[in-house]
């Protein structure tokens, strides 16, 4: 652990998720209010850069086709992961949302819905493990292609299917 948070903080790069795990009602003001948010241990926490959410709001179909932008938790607020790591690619102070009813027009900010969601476009599983995933163990082997992770912001994390809230 010692050694994984000194690579962290030495990389400054970092982002950590956080998650609620009671499950998200409707917002107020674009946020998400929570009792709790769990994630990393302090010391990991305060190593990083920053910290995300990773809360989903999957639809009656159980896709997944937007995420809320904010939840707020003890007065502390977390933009959503991928949000989050925009804004630092871009060296931005906050995140701007334009709340939209069409999503068809180009935005000076991250378009939202009246709740404040943004939604994410949908590729199947199967096109996503294709193009998109590499196995940790390939990473460490070199089997994966050359320039795959160049010029990229790459999520590391794990997949446990079936495990409540662990996906």
């Amino acid at each position: 652990d010692d050694e994984f948070i000194k690579v962290i903080k030495e990389s400054g790069r970092v982002v950590l998720p956080v998650f609620s795990p009671e499950k998200l009602k409707k917002s107020k003001n674009f946020m998400y209010e929570v009792k709790e948010v769990r994630g990393s241990t302090a010391y990991f926490n305060e190593s990083a850069l920053s910290l995300g959410h990773i809360n989903a709001l999957p639809d009656k179909d159980q896709i997944i086709r937007k995420f809320p932008s904010f939840i707020k938790s003890n007065g502390k607020v977390y933009p959503q992961l991928s949000l989050e790591l925009v804004r630092i690619y871009r060296n931005q102070k906050s995140i701007k949302v334009v709340l939209t009813e069409s999503f068809f027009k180009k935005f000076d900010g991250i378009p939202v819905n009246r709740n404040g969601e943004f939604y994410i476009h949908y590729i199947n599983p199967e096109e996503m493990n294709r193009k998109y995933f590499y196995r940790f163990e390939d990473v460490l082997e070199g089997k994966y292609p050359k320039d795959a992770f160049k010029n990229k912001i790459i999520l590391v994390g794990q997949t446990i299917l079936g495990a409540k809230n662990a996906d």
